[in-house]
């Protein structure tokens, strides 16, 4: 690879190979240059273009393009295929893959380039471009979730790999889901401050969001300013744990639960006024 940490082209297992000659010209043609006597030939090393996609294994073909020099003038011919000029080297779908791995699957670039044709170092850029072309769409999407009347929200610890050495290896991965959306952070802050960046978004002519979480504590001084509502979920599980404590009481409890859970099947398809009602 040349020292730079970079798959060649012939490190390509598996790779298509297409080989593309040139369209006029042949070995021993007059030198299409004007004012040059001299004559073409082959030369030895084609030109090499690689295209590569994400079809469930990453796929790459390396177009291999025919070139000829002149003898007198030295100018090189070559005519690169439509397939080379309108497409990347990387295509849309490998950014997808890329992220899809990393952020919902959790499988590590070394990982992932021990299998596929892509190196780690390489992953890291492709998904840095990814960023940068997507992070309008995520700040629409924050957007929308900010402004809904509704944000549930929770998160869960993660290991990740430290910017330094004896750095922090931990991180939170949190999700935020309005009623139409749902918006994923990964970082090192935890779900509560990433609803306060959320609201700094909201439009101040809507009411109070209806701020939905589990009954952490660290999160009460996060959600000042909106209604605060906690999950039935999560409170019936801490009855259940209770059990051993007073078995009656949290059986009474669980069957309190369970009647919200009859009147959330019944209204589930009803419109907001006919729920009220």
């Amino acid at each position: 690879n040349g020292g730079h940490g970079r798959r060649g082209y012939n490190d390509l297992d598996g790779a298509e190979k297409i080989f593309h000659k040139h369209p006029t010209l042949n070995t021993g043609d007059p030198c299409p240059e004007e004012f040059c006597d001299g004559k073409v030939y082959i030369i030895k090393n084609p030109g090499v273009y690689v295209r590569i996609r994400a079809v469930d294994p990453i796929q790459s073909v390396g177009h291999l393009v025919e070139k000829l020099r002149c003898n007198l003038c030295g100018k090189i011919f070559e005519v690169l295929p439509t397939e080379v000029i309108q497409t990347e080297k990387y295509d849309e779908s490998i950014f997808a893959y890329l992220i899809m791995g990393k952020c919902y699957y959790g499988i590590s670039h070394n990982r992932m380039a021990s299998n596929f044709v892509i190196k780690a170092t390489t992953q890291s850029e492709l998904i840095a471009i990814a960023d940068k072309l997507l992070s309008g769409i995520f700040d629409r999407l924050c957007f929308e979730v900010a402004n809904d009347y509704l944000i549930s929200f929770d998160d869960t610890k993660m290991k990740i790999q430290p910017s330094k050495k004896g750095g922090i290896k931990s991180a939170w991965a949190s999700a935020f889901v309005s009623s139409n959306c749902v918006v994923y952070f990964i970082d090192r802050e935890h779900a509560g401050i990433g609803l306060k960046k959320l609201l700094e978004l909201r439009s101040s002519k809507y009411p109070p969001v209806l701020a939905l979480s589990d009954a952490l504590p660290s999160y009460e001084k996060y959600k000042e300013g909106t209604i605060d509502i906690h999950c039935n979920v999560h409170g019936r599980r801490r009855f259940i744990n209770a059990a051993s404590d007073d078995e009656v009481f949290a059986s009474e409890l669980k069957s309190m639960i369970s009647k919200i859970y009859q009147n959330d099947r019944y209204c589930k398809n009803m419109g907001h006024q006919d729920r009220m009602e």
